[in-house]
């Protein structure tokens, strides 16, 4: 027997041997094959539609307002009234012109579609949108397979960037924007459709270096997808071309996946005089979406950074083996690996002297962060040598 789906009153009528099977998910108001004709849709409410179930409708356009930048997720169930290898699929876009709407390079794979009328589930992310009106697009594309009648139930929602957006432009040198030492801030590389232009692949920040000590970089990030090893990178110029170098890192900070950041990763920049430097930050990997926060600092080994009233040390400085952590008023010390991974958190609450023995196997310069009760940071690196 030979399942067709039809529409409206034809949908139960016999042909033949075959019979028609009414589509699961009711029809979408027509005429919305066009951007002028889209139909608005609200975060969190289903809408439902049919593709095919009538000759020449073969999309379905929608429209909807992002108040923030963020991602869109989609819950999609479909089905077909066959059991071909078929799919159809769905995009967004910022513009309302057939020519802009498969911009994006980076997009979740098409939905999975039933056999036989039976719908399967599955979700869609679409990566990143900018906030304001957008459009989505069910079917009607190169990649679509339009063989079967398909019907469909999609539920939107929105998922907030992990952080707040750096103040654009700051792509160029002379956009550069200004961060003072221990202020943290944020920051996103290649939102939405300028990820395919070359829009927005560099953020440039202004710090300055009060001290000779070597630049500490503290950073996060979150990378709204699920690349293999997700990274970024940062590098450090002094204005004129001349690039510092990185100690431990080569420049890379490692994102998380899925717009859930990693914890703290530490970039050390070699020593250098006081003065006004630029970091870069900039998107090697050819992808939209990712966030970043950071914050900087500038330390030597075996002495406190030059901020702040409260006394913090560390003894013998380098060590092989035990050592004193000295200091009054501080909840707690975390150590950072050469490597940049937070390996271990100390409690100091209430005492003053903590004696630790590092259970560390790799020599190399490792950071430790004190937290005041006041809530300020003291910083020192010690150098583990076995």
């Amino acid at each position: 027997m030979t399942l067709l789906h039809c529409s409206g009153p034809l949908a139960m009528v016999a042909f033949g041997l075959g019979v028609t099977a009414q589509p699961v998910f009711n029809a979408d108001p027509e005429p919305n094959n066009l951007f002028v004709n889209a139909i608005p849709i609200q975060f969190g409410v289903a809408f439902e539609g049919q593709i095919n179930t009538v000759p020449g409708d073969l999309a379905d356009i929608y429209s909807f307002a992002m108040p923030d930048d963020g991602v869109l997720l989609l819950e999609v169930e479909a089905e077909q009234n066959g059991s071909a290898a078929d799919h159809f699929a769905v995009r967004a876009t910022a513009m309302g012109d057939s020519a802009s709407i498969v911009p994006f390079l980076f997009y979740d794979p098409p939905p999975d579609i039933g056999n036989n009328g039976i719908p399967t589930l599955s979700t869609v992310r679409l990566t990143c949108l900018r906030a304001g009106l957008h459009y989505l697009r069910v079917g009607g594309l190169p990649q679509d397979t339009t063989t079967n009648a398909k019907s469909y139930r999609i539920t939107a929602t929105l998922r907030p960037m992990a952080f707040a957006d750096d103040p654009e432009p700051n792509n160029e040198l002379a956009q550069s924007v200004p961060l003072a030492q221990g202020v943290v801030a944020d920051g996103r590389l290649c939102l939405g459709w300028e990820s395919d232009i070359g829009g927005d692949a560099i953020d440039m920040w202004t710090i300055t270096k009060s001290d000779p000590g070597p630049l500490v970089v503290y950073t996060q990030g979150a990378f709204e997808g699920d690349l293999n090893d997700p990274h970024a990178q940062i590098a450090l110029s002094d204005g004129n071309d001349s690039i510092i170098s990185d100690i431990d890192n080569e420049g890379e900070v490692v994102f998380g996946q899925n717009g859930v950041p990693l914890a703290d990763t530490a970039v050390f920049f070699s020593a250098s005089a006081p003065g006004i430097y630029y970091l870069q930050w900039f998107n090697p990997a050819a992808a939209p979406c990712w966030c970043y926060r950071f914050s900087y600092t500038t330390v030597a080994v075996g002495m406190e950074e030059h901020s702040g009233a409260a006394h913090f040390s560390v003894l013998p400085n380098p060590t092989n083996g035990p050592v004193e952590l000295r200091g009054k008023g501080f909840e707690r010390v975390e150590v950072i690996d050469p490597s940049g991974r937070r390996v271990e958190v100390i409690p100091m609450h209430q005492r003053s002297v903590v004696r630790w023995q590092p259970e560390i196997a790799m020599d190399g310069l490792y950071l430790l962060r004190a937290f005041g009760e006041d809530g300020s940071i003291r910083t020192l690196r010690l150098a583990v040598v076995h």
